[in-house]
């Protein structure tokens, strides 16, 4: 989990790492569509991650795919204390949410891979400039001319 907004028990924390199998936001993941579960769907998971959920007090989830052209980003899961379960509704807004918020994460990504490689370019220019500086060493020719 990347990211979580949730003032709970402290079970469910950010940086957690979550099964692909057995977990709401993994069905989401690999199927690519997304994904609603009730209180017995959480019970019935086969990780930990559906009992700290009921934990929790987490009664309902909907799961949808975080997908830019078919490239699966991860997923944006929501959770509900109250018992009322995610509608078609609900889960359509749910999916064009995900879809901006896909968008975004793409950018990121790419903005965070440009800049590793501008770091990692001007870390290799400074080691090729002292490459040349050693190899050659310039600075200890003397010459003799009439000028």
């Amino acid at each position: 989990m990347w990211a979580i907004e949730f003032a709970g028990k402290g079970l469910i924390k950010e940086h957690m790492l979550v099964p692909v199998e057995g977990s709401p936001a993994g069905k989401a993941f690999t199927t690519g569509a997304p994904a609603r579960f009730g209180p017995a769907d959480l019970a019935a998971l086969e990780s930990d991650v559906g009992r700290l959920l009921l934990a929790e007090g987490i009664q309902s989830m909907c799961s949808v795919p975080l997908a830019v052209h078919d490239h699966r980003l991860g997923t944006l899961s929501i959770g509900r204390l109250g018992g009322e379960p995610f509608t078609d509704c609900d889960t359509e807004l749910l999916a064009s949410v995900a879809s901006q918020v896909a968008f975004s994460v793409e950018n990121a990504l790419a903005f965070q891979e440009i800049a590793d490689l501008k770091d990692r370019l001007a870390a290799e220019k400074v080691y090729l400039e002292d490459e040349i500086r050693t190899e050659y060493n310039f600075e200890e020719i003397i010459g003799q001319s009439a000028a």
